[in-house]
């Protein structure tokens, strides 16, 4: 017989709907306050002490020689955390791409040579460093399981025009680079410039998907070789609007939402997957094919017994939520989803977060729409949500900076952990560590771990440049400018 857990992350929790003792507020404590005070975990520097080399990868823990290994655990409620050095003083790209070439690099940002045309002065390391930083963003994603990562540098602020051409690197977790793709590709220079790259990020079969603000929608191999044609995910007719919202990227595919409230997903298939799938699918989803495959329309698979599936496709479907928001008159703020290795319709469902604090689930399958009217559990409009592992739980974010975990099926609430005091702006990456807490990243405060009861441990990762967070199923990576580490739950087994 099993035993009930009492954490709520827990596989084996059995919470009911009206189980309240784990509504759990902020408990008092600010964690972005340094005072000794009230954070147990304040920079030794701010108590007037030698600083301690806990956040240094090189010297990682700081210990005495003979420590005992679970001297460096830190504690998140009852459950030890650790952090695992994996790669230290990497070289994003090798020494290729440092020296020579048309781009200039640090840590994993990529900046074009002829943008420093414009400031011939900006030359040592430091100046180039604050160009970047202040110019523009580097969106970092990985592939699951500890694979590859890729990386991308985009501008954001001011006249773009020096900055007309981009590279998307994917690189080892080492360093070392297994490809690279130029954006915008060739023939499409007239109409894309890197500020058109929306999102990226990477399926769990590998495949590197590359939204842009129009939807179009590019899929690339970790050789960097394109795996089907360039197609817009939302269909580009009579007032559709396809200037995109917000894109995400998910372990099956990638779901957009677009400006006027439109909304599409495309799920990523192959010759592992049942053929009998798009039978079930809905009937206005329509397929993208490979180059060299034969089209749709000559019926090499439809679906049937007997059929067969092609090496690579896409299956895309449209979601009437802009009629669903015009009903009802709201907006959407988020949108996430659950995979469908997660759902009872063995399809997946779209999340989308709605301006009067309610979620609203769009079955694939079916396009069915339904309310979950959380309004009374949600405290603001929620910007920013992300599925447990597991697919029970989702951590959600709002715009008066609150954390909120809930269950999947939104009859639990679990947490509710007020940040507003540290940063009165949402976190660069909100992602989960395993299945037992949430991870939240702001520029120059650290990384934050949340537990399931309030409890939180601070990580500031002093000197460590910019830092990137990477979900896994048990634990999260954090990849810096020089380093690569892993925040993991010790193991029971090892606990």
């Amino acid at each position: 017989m099993t035993t009930p857990s009492g954490n709520p992350f827990d596989s084996n929790f059995e919470a009911g709907p009206t189980d309240t003792s784990l509504l759990i507020a902020g408990n008092g404590v600010n964690p972005f306050d340094d005072e000794p005070s009230t954070n147990p975990f304040a920079s030794p520097s701010d108590l007037g002490e030698e600083e301690d080399e806990t956040t240094d990868f090189d010297d990682e823990m700081g210990l005495p020689p003979g420590a005992p290994v679970e001297a460096s655990w830190q504690y998140l409620g009852d459950l030890p955390y650790r952090r695992v050095p994996v790669y230290n003083n990497v070289r994003w790209g090798g020494e290729e791409e440092t020296s020579g070439g048309e781009v200039l690099t640090y840590g994993l940002s990529a900046f074009p040579k002829t943008a420093l045309q414009r400031h011939p002065d900006m030359l040592n390391a430091r100046e180039l460093r604050e160009l970047l930083n202040t110019s523009t963003i580097t969106k970092v994603v990985g592939c699951p399981y500890g694979g590859p990562i890729a990386a991308v540098t985009l501008p954001i602020v001011g006249e773009t025009t020096w900055f007309n051409q981009t590279e998307i690197r994917i690189l080892t977790n080492a360093g070392k680079p297994l490809a690279k793709v130029l954006f915008p590709l060739p023939g499409m220079e007239r109409k894309y410039t890197p500020s058109d790259i929306l999102e990226i990020g990477f399926t769990d079969r590998t495949t590197l998907v590359i939204v842009l603000r129009d939807s179009l929608c590019l899929t690339y191999d970790l050789k960097g070789d394109e795996l089907l044609p360039p197609f817009h995910i939302l269909p580009r007719g009579e007032g559709k609007g396809t200037e995109l919202y917000q894109a995400t990227v998910f372990e099956g595919g990638a779901a957009v939402l677009s400006t006027s409230k439109h909304s599409a997903m495309v799920e990523f298939l192959d010759e592992h997957d049942d053929p009998a799938y798009f039978s079930s699918s809905h009937i206005s989803a329509r397929r993208i094919l490979p180059s060299d495959s034969i089209s749709a329309s000559s019926g090499a698979f439809g679906g049937g017994q007997g059929d067969s599936m092609p090496s690579f496709c896409g299956l895309v479907t449209y979601l009437p939520t802009a009629a669903f928001a015009s009903e009802h008159f709201f907006s959407y703020t988020s949108v996430a989803v659950l995979p469908r290795t997660r759902t009872a319709c063995r399809h997946p469902e779209v999340f989308l977060a709605t301006s009067d604090n309610s979620v609203v689930v769009v079955n694939t399958a079916t396009t069915e729409i339904k309310d979950l009217d959380c309004r009374s559990r949600i405290s603001a409009p929620i910007v920013e949500m992300t599925f447990a592992p597991n697919g029970r739980f989702l951590a959600c974010f709002t715009e008066s900076s609150m954390l909120t975990v809930i269950s999947t099926t939104f009859e639990t609430k679990v947490l509710d952990f007020d940040t507003s005091e540290g940063s009165s702006q949402p976190p660069l990456e909100m992602k989960w560590c395993g299945e037992d807490s949430v991870v939240l990243h702001w520029k120059n405060v650290g990384i934050l771990m949340v537990g399931p009861f309030g409890d939180f441990l601070r990580f500031p990762y002093e000197n460590q440049g910019n830092l990137y967070l990477i979900p896994e199923i048990d634990c999260c990576r954090v990849v810096s400018d020089v380093a690569v580490e892993v925040l993991q739950r010790v193991p029971p087994a090892t606990a």
